[in-house]
């Protein structure tokens, strides 16, 4: 049991840390049933299944907050397969429906998540009338083993409208209906501690609450706003009547303080990004050493300012210390310079599903405040944007798959979304970022065939391969 998970919920905790034995009903709970079913509840609830469903919840509901077209989130859901549903209005006045659902699971090295019982989530997931107007999502914290993370990658293909693999998997015929419902659904693991999650929350409540994150007393603040979320949603998932359960959006509002109107100087399309290059532009970078780069297309050496006229996404590659991060900073205020934008982001600080959130980061650290999730999206759709993602092989595997499944969802977009490069080690190319660089499959269909570019660093007699796919 997580001692610190308790007292977010508000139980009373002894020397050790532990929930005291006092009884749900001495807590306020005057209903001597609704103390029994508080009571049973609080029996199990503070597993790490359980942990990772209200940490996932609290998340879920950042975003019910700030999309005004959601009613709310029922915890528990109506269906055994559905721990969490995101409900909205339905078309035409046909009443509130579900969505999203979301089932989470937790699972300890060294067990992994197989081929079969991932099919067998999914497949009653699929098989619930709820399917025909959602999207599902399976969440762990747990690691794909190899045929776990093939079922994943076949999601991934369905969603991008290629159901060969998906139809291999269940045993179907490639046009079956199954394959067209598994479309709607995703795999995603997600290894680490629920405080990362938590810590993740107060983040993004920072960002998002009117105060502002200079504020002396917001991290505090957004704790505990963060606290009574999870309070709440641990409360919730305990009430037996469906109704009960449902924590709608004016309620996270209120818990929240009210979340006010992102500021017009914290708009990408506003005045931040002029900021954000004023920011940057202004980097003292004349200690570094300019790497040269030697490109297989052309004769002459590739230039700095060149890599901006190379379409479509690239891929460095490099021993530590041929100068990727290096490269990337002169990149990013050499562009800055000229008006172009190009924002680093480290990928060590990516979490699952959250890339808006790794680019926001980014943003915020050069402008010197946190922004929130909002900004990425805002940076992520603008296809005037460079986005530069150093450190690529230097976190796990199960890191760099979700991150590359992320990426090629805006990849899709094509000129709806911003360009990628991403920095990885030498000879990591595949491993650095499985599926990415596996062709025209994941790339918009413009981009031409694979180049092969060099880069030098003369001061440190190191190479590094440069692909473009």
């Amino acid at each position: 049991m997580n001692a610190r998970a308790a007292r977010r919920a508000g139980l009373p905790t002894g020397g050790s840390g532990e929930p005291t034995a006092e009884s749900a009903e001495q807590r306020g709970f005057t209903s001597p049933a609704r103390a029994r079913e508080r009571t049973a509840c609080e029996r199990c609830r503070y597993c790490p299944r359980h942990q990772l469903q209200h940490c996932q919840a609290i998340l879920t509901a950042l975003d019910v907050a700030a999309d005004d077209a959601v009613l709310g989130i029922r915890v528990e859901g109506t269906v055994d397969a559905l721990d969490l549903e995101v409900i909205a209005e339905g078309p035409s006045g046909a009443g509130p429906l579900v969505v999203r659902g979301l089932q989470m699971k937790s699972r300890q090295q060294p067990h992994t998540w197989a081929r079969a019982e991932l099919l067998a989530i999914v497949h009653r997931w699929a098989e619930l009338p709820v399917s025909a107007d959602s999207e599902f999502s399976f969440l762990t914290d747990g690691v794909l083993g190899p045929s776990g993370y093939a079922v994943a990658a076949a999601l991934d293909e369905a969603r991008d409208g290629k159901y060969d693999f998906v139809a291999e998997l269940l045993g179907v015929d490639v046009a079956d209906p199954l394959c067209f419902v598994m479309a709607r659904a995703q795999v995603v693991s997600e290894p680490g501690s629920v405080e990362a999650l938590l810590l993740s929350a107060e983040v993004e409540v920072q960002a998002m609450h009117g105060a502002g994150p200079t504020h002396p007393d917001s991290e505090k603040d957004a704790a505990d706003r963060v606290n009574e979320l999870f309070r709440v949603i641990s409360t919730r998932s305990g009430l037996p009547d469906p109704d009960d359960r449902f924590v709608s959006r004016d309620e996270i509002l209120a818990i929240l303080g009210g979340v006010a109107q992102l500021a017009e100087a914290d708009r990408w399309t506003g005045s931040l990004a002029g900021e954000y290059l004023t920011a940057v532009a202004s980097e003292n970078v004349d200690d570094l050493v300019v790497p040269t780069l030697s490109a297989g297309w052309q004769d002459s050496p590739l230039r700095l300012e060149d890599l901006a006229s190379v379409g479509g996404p690239l891929l460095m590659a490099g021993r530590t210390g041929a100068g990727k991060s290096t490269l990337a900073r002169l990149w990013r205020r050499g562009a800055a310079g000229a008006g172009g934008k190009v924002v680093v982001c480290h990928a060590e600080a990516y979490l699952a599903r959250r890339l808006d959130r790794l680019v926001a980061d980014a943003v915020g650290s050069a402008v010197g405040r946190t922004l929130p999730r909002v900004v990425g999206r805002q940076v992520l759709g603008d296809p005037s944007v460079t986005v530069v993602i150093d450190g690529v092989s230097e976190v796990p595997h199960q890191v760099r798959s979700e991150l590359a499944a992320e990426l090629r969802t805006h990849l899709a977009g094509g000129a709806r979304g911003p360009s990628g490069r991403c920095w990885t080690r030498r000879g990591g190319v595949r491993d650095g970022f499985p599926g990415l660089v596996d062709g025209a499959t994941l790339v918009p269909a413009r981009v031409r065939p694979p180049r092969t570019a060099r880069v030098d660093r003369e001061s440190a007699g190191r190479t590094a391969e440069q692909r473009h796919f």
